[in-house]
């Protein structure tokens, strides 16, 4: 049915799991469960399960909606189906904000990170000249990699991937069930 759309299946199922998993995960998982557990205690865990579900819930409707509708951005092309024009363009709109705030947000999560290795980067929680010539840099440096597309930038990408699912997210957790 693809074929009749004219999308073409260039990346396989596996890239297509890593890049999904770690685009939910993305950079907050260093931050969050430390921060969450210090505040909600063993409820941050529950927390966790539930998210997890509602991402999964979330996950299956588009994946059956993407089966029905191939169209390229399906996402923000959905509701026009189930709620009308209205209601996509608020949608669409919404993609567009979010799109819009993800490379700072990542690039600052970057900064904060970086911090613990070089403190020059952020002052008290701010950062310093130097943090921000970093974060610019680094959303330069995201240019290539939208311009250039998921496919071309894969291979480099799910080796990264690989790595943050098995060797850094697991590492995160232990600091989280510690404080429980």
């Amino acid at each position: 049915m693809s074929g009749d759309k004219g999308l073409k299946k260039e990346i396989g199922l596996k890239s297509l799991i890593i890049i999904g998993i770690s685009s939910a995960v993305a950079t907050a998982i260093f931050f969050s469960p430390l921060e969450m557990s210090a505040v909600a205690g063993p409820g941050s865990m529950f927390s966790w399960l539930l998210g997890i579900f509602f991402y999964i819930m979330i996950s299956i409707t588009y994946i059956e909606l993407s089966q029905n509708y191939p169209e390229a951005g399906g996402p923000s092309r959905f509701s026009i189906y189930s709620h009308g024009a209205v209601t996509n363009l608020i949608n669409a709109m919404a993609d567009l904000v979010w799109y819009i705030f993800i490379p700072p947000i990542e690039a600052f999560a970057t900064i904060e990170g970086l911090s613990f290795i070089f403190p020059s980067l952020l002052s008290n929680g701010v950062p310093t000249i130097e943090g921000a010539l970093v974060g610019v840099l680094l959303m330069l440096g995201y240019i290539p990699f939208n311009y250039y597309g998921v496919k071309n930038v894969r291979k480099g990408d799910i080796s990264i991937r690989n790595h943050q699912i098995c060797n850094l997210y697991p590492s995160s957790f232990p600091a989280t069930v510690s404080l429980l």
